[in-house]
């Protein structure tokens, strides 16, 4: 049995001139709701705190971050800037929660920032107009939605914002994350020696990349982490769009 990944993003704007960058929306706030087979991605509330806390505040979650467990200042501070980036014109990042479709329990959380070309800070352009995260709570490791989530934050960074290159980073110690990053179909570009400082040591990094001509939108998920049959593809008009698998 399949079933299709459904992406609502929530936005309206006044005609313009095509550009090299992603036309995003004039409304405030945007609204993203990305759907797939078991999960929902949908905007951070003030309301999750609680919720993002408790795994944010595990070592064992925090491992390969570069800070180390997140206070609950830290936790406020990255709900604030999920809301403030909803109303961001262009809107450049998007932070959202990963939520069981069943059960509606908030498991984890995940990213997609776009670079802005034309800042000189903005230094991350130069690997890619975007990066994708995800971040998921320890009792959610190992049941493939870490896979899930990398998908529908691919299939929204190239079929809704319509970026060209979408990248991603991990130690290189983080087995899992590779694993995760592979099944996506993202090619490892870079070994970075001692370039990210991690808890107060410098660490390697991995850097893995995918252009749009690369990603196929009607792959279907990888058997590994749904079990025996794969259920899990994209329709070609309605589409959406790390820790462990």
């Amino acid at each position: 049995m399949t079933e299709r990944l459904v992406g609502v993003y929530t936005a309206s704007s006044s005609a313009r001139a095509p550009t090299s960058q992603p036309v995003m929306s004039e409304l405030s706030p945007d609204s993203v709701r990305l759907t797939t087979v078991r999960l929902v991605l949908r905007e951070i509330e003030q309301s999750d705190s609680d919720s993002l806390y408790s795994y944010w505040s595990d070592p064992e979650v925090t491992r390969y971050m570069p800070r180390r467990v997140v206070s609950r200042k830290g936790v406020g501070d990255l709900v604030k800037k999920a809301l403030e980036g909803r109303y961001a014109k262009p809107r450049r990042y998007f932070r959202l929660a990963v939520t069981l479709k069943e059960l509606g329990a908030l498991v984890g959380d995940c990213v997609c920032r776009v670079t802005d070309q034309e800042s000189k800070e903005d230094l991350a352009k130069i690997i890619g107009q975007a990066y994708i995260g995800y971040f998921l709570s320890r009792k959610s490791w190992g049941k493939g939605y870490a896979t899930e989530v990398g998908r529908a934050l691919l299939s929204f960074g190239f079929e809704q914002l319509k970026l060209l290159r979408i990248w991603a980073w991990c130690d290189t110690e983080n087995s899992a994350s590779v694993r995760v990053l592979e099944k996506l179909d993202m090619r490892q570009e870079a070994h970075f020696r001692k370039s990210v400082m991690v808890q107060g040591n410098w660490r390697d990094c991995f850097v893995y990349g995918i252009l749009r001509d690369e990603w196929d939108p009607s792959a279907k998920f990888h058997q590994s982490c749904l079990g025996n049959e794969p259920r899990y593809h994209r329709s070609q008009k309605q589409r959406p769009p790390l820790i462990p698998c």
